[in-house]
């Protein structure tokens, strides 16, 4: 075991995640969680493990950065890979995705796109993520929306999502 993640589900730690003291020498920015790790190919970048397992039960390759933050190694890990983030509806999810979309285009990466789970028409008040998605419309349905609703992630989508999102 190098890493561990953690979320306090009974309120009474300060931190909501948990993870190994920094004294241990690896820290959130050391790794990316794969169920198995791929060979090539595309990998569906997310900010919790919990979505990647979603991803991977659909036949996709799911991975976790493990927050909504990538470091340098965090980069070079995905180097390999065309890249797509699938972070949350949530308003932190949309800020993620263009501080991780900018970073991976500074750093060189060309293959980027992005997905967002959609908005529950039901009730848009709850926030879809990949397993909510999962668990209310099945394995096909959510590996259908998530390929058929990729867009490339470049400078310029950046761009125009933060003005549209103004």
């Amino acid at each position: 075991l190098i890493y561990w993640n953690s979320r306090d589900v009974t309120g009474k730690s300060k931190a909501r995640y948990l993870g190994p003291d920094k004294d241990v020498g690896v820290g959130k920015g050391d790794v990316i969680y794969a169920r198995s790790w791929p060979k090539g190919g595309k990998v569906y970048l997310t900010e919790g493990e919990f979505d990647a397992l979603s991803l991977c039960q659909c036949g996709l390759v799911g991975m976790a950065c493990g927050g909504k933050a990538l470091v340098e190694r965090q980069v070079d890990l995905l180097r390999p890979y065309a890249v797509c983030i699938c972070f949350d509806t949530d308003k932190s999810g949309e800020v993620a995705l263009h501080k991780i979309g900018d970073k991976l285009i500074e750093s060189g990466m060309r293959d980027v796109c992005f997905v967002r789970p959609p908005v529950d028409a039901r009730d848009p008040s709850k926030k879809m993520d990949w397993n909510r998605m999962l668990v209310e419309f099945g394995e096909k349905v959510t590996a259908l929306y998530v390929t058929s609703q990729e867009k490339p992630f470049t400078y310029w989508t950046s761009k125009m999502l933060r003005f549209n999102n103004r």
